[in-house]
């Protein structure tokens, strides 16, 4: 009996937030929408395209500040990965960043223009070159580590089983 009540709580909750996933921005109402088209005069059809253009108007700005939005937190994750591939003190591994060449397709609302298409395709091929760098550096990490592994090998090779466990646990310790 509990299961259902459960499902059913989270049933209704997913349908509230479906529900105002979708009610950020009004649906288009008219006023000046002639009851019949037929028989409309040319300023009613004039108040009509009139009020349909401010609406497409506010979208289109509704969309821009959210595009802007999206670019904010872009950058913002990018910089951060930035300053998290920097570090080798706390961690060796390296993030890429984030993507978002696909993401421009659903921008509709601002065609580029020969000048921002060619800032886009500078800062693709500066992110291309800074995520192959991060590459080449997990690499040397990687070899570097293989080659502390081998000395560490070449020196535990004359010590006991026990004593090799013990400067084991006592390497894990201090780090």
């Amino acid at each position: 009996m509990k299961k259902r009540h459960i499902i059913f709580t989270l049933l209704v909750a997913m349908q509230s937030f479906a529900c105002n996933a979708y009610s950020d921005y009004p649906d288009f109402v008219s006023y000046e929408k002639p009851a019949l088209p037929n028989m409309a005069t040319r300023r009613e059809m004039d108040a009509y395209k009139n009020e349909v253009d401010a609406y497409v108007r506010n979208i289109n700005r509704a969309i821009e500040k959210l595009y802007a939005k999206r670019q904010h937190a872009i950058q913002d994750y990018n910089q951060t990965v930035r300053e998290y591939n920097r570090e080798d003190y706390f961690h060796t591994d390296r993030l890429p960043l984030y993507r978002h060449a696909e993401a421009d397709l659903y921008n509709t609302s601002v065609y580029p223009s020969g000048k921002d298409y060619a800032l886009a395709v500078v800062n693709s091929i500066a992110e291309n070159h800074y995520n192959s760098r991060i590459k080449e550096k997990e690499l040397e990490l990687a070899i570097e580590k293989e080659k502390n592994a081998e000395k560490k090998r070449e020196r535990d090779k004359d010590k006991s089983p026990d004593q090799v466990m013990i400067d084991n646990w006592f390497e894990k310790m201090l780090k």
